[in-house]
């Protein structure tokens, strides 16, 4: 026979397990509304992405396609560092240049063209032995060395020869920034 006392002990027991299989069907629940929020987000950014040019929206109006109204000053903003990527730095190739045998003087303009926003350095360097043949200073842009004198006279014929062309700080003088290599052909009269 069971008592009252029991009675009531066993109740607790069951009412006990009741609540906790509230809070785990709950969680469960809740578990299942996160990940289909996950799922749903990502589909909707995946469509806006693939519609968009493979851009991700920046902001949930973006996403919706709601109207923003954009800060005019952000506008400007952007409109310039459009056109500052847009431009780039420029850089004048020489794909050949010619020179008198038996010389050390070389008459090519090599220059940093007006608007580029850091100092240009020149090398010239024989592509098959990385030999340097001239070597220019910091050159500002807008300015031009129009005479370089090479380490070495050159015999008559054809070099191959690479300009190196490095790209310097105008703020920091001499902290490289990039730079490139340019292939030119060295033909010696």
């Amino acid at each position: 026979m069971i008592t009252i006392a029991e009675d009531t002990e066993v109740k607790e027991i069951v009412e006990e397990q009741e609540e906790k299989k509230k809070k785990r069907r709950f969680l469960l629940y809740l578990w299942w509304l996160v990940a289909l929020i996950v799922i749903f987000s990502a589909l909707l950014a995946g469509t806006y992405y693939v519609q968009h040019d493979n851009t991700l929206p920046t902001s949930f109006a973006q996403l919706f396609g709601r109207d923003v109204e954009a800060d005019p000053s952000a506008e400007d903003k952007a409109k310039k560092s459009e056109a500052s990527q847009s431009k780039g730095i420029e850089i004048s190739g020489y794909p050949e240049v010619h020179i008198t045998a038996g010389s050390t003087e070389m008459a090519i303009p090599l220059e940093n063209p007006k608007g580029n926003p850091c100092y240009f350095k020149y090398t010239l360097k024989l592509a098959d032995t990385d030999e340097v043949l001239y070597e220019s200073g910091d050159i500002a842009p807008g300015k031009f060395v129009n005479t370089q004198t090479l380490s070495r006279p050159l015999e008559k014929g054809e070099y191959d020869a690479v300009f190196e062309v490095r790209t310097l700080s105008l703020s920091e003088p001499h902290v490289a920034m990039n730079g490139v290599n340019l292939k030119t052909k060295l033909i010696v009269e």
